[in-house]
């Protein structure tokens, strides 16, 4: 079977896939930041992707490379001079397939993170290594993971992108399911974009989390540049010809806070 590498393992979507992959009968090995914890069930490799620390040692006897790491507060440093020198060393190393996670739309909206994301594409492509590049829509966990960093905050009102973006929440365990065969086939260069289910507003996204949170926050939407905003609004960042998966936003809320708590309907300012 397949050896394979996920760096940002231990994140939402690599650990998704680590634990398809482990199922699929093929061997793991976690790279992260963190330190193996306790109860892992695969092959553990700490390294760094900023600084370049510990990631030669990870690669040895890898076959294929799943990129799924990024940090939107360091990304030229990881997301694109980590990525240069994760492909150089896995050419040294003899990986026959880099599979790189991405973004869908970061080809159209000129926002600062998406820049980054398409330069780390473009790294990939020179690399020399062959490849694949996923683009995914924004996971549902992205909105929940936002609000939980404002409600540490008990005078923050709750802050979205603007009311009218369109999104196509899609389950970071659904993009494991639909990658793995693609990880273990042979480098496709830019696959086809896949997205979730449904496109909802950016504004039915925000109310629903804020009801089955059962908070009462005034609801401000941040102000963007002219071209990022109509982006969104545009839809840019979605792919309505290749929805996949069963799991919608609804879904997802009563999975996370409970089908009474997402019932709830406290007045929104």
């Amino acid at each position: 079977m397949t050896r394979i590498l996920i760096t940002g393992g231990a994140g939402v979507l690599g650990s998704e896939i680590a634990a398809r992959a482990k199922l699929a009968g093929h061997t793991v090995r976690v790279m992260s930041r963190k330190p193996r914890p306790a109860n892992a069930d695969t092959e553990w490799a700490q390294a760094d992707m900023g600084t370049g620390e510990g990631v030669e040692e990870a690669l040895r006897g890898v076959d294929v490379i799943v990129n799924a790491a990024s940090n939107p507060f360091n990304t030229k440093k990881v997301d694109i001079e980590g990525t240069k020198h994760l492909a150089e060393l896995g050419r040294k190393a003899g990986v026959e397939h880099l599979f790189h996670i991405s973004i869908v739309g970061i080809d159209r909206i000129p926002y600062s993170y998406y820049q980054v994301k398409l330069a780390a594409e473009q790294v990939v492509k020179q690399s020399g290594l062959p490849y694949s590049i996923l683009r995914a829509t924004q996971f549902h966990t992205l909105p929940g993971l936002f609000f939980d960093f404002l409600k540490r905050f008990y005078w923050s009102p709750a802050l979205f992108l603007t009311p009218d973006a369109q999104f196509q929440l899609i389950d970071p365990g659904e993009v494991a399911e639909y990658a793995m065969p693609l990880i273990t086939a042979q480098p496709a260069g830019l696959l086809p974009d896949v997205g979730g289910p449904e496109i909802l507003r950016m504004d039915e996204i925000a109310k629903s989390l804020m009801v089955a949170e059962g908070v009462r926050r005034p609801l401000i939407y941040l102000p963007m540049s002219r071209a990022i905003a109509e982006g969104f609004r545009k839809g840019y960042n979605t792919c309505p010809n290749n929805r996949y998966g069963k799991i919608t936003w609804a879904d997802w809320l009563a999975r996370r806070y409970g089908t009474a708590k997402a019932a709830r309907q406290p007045s929104i300012a």
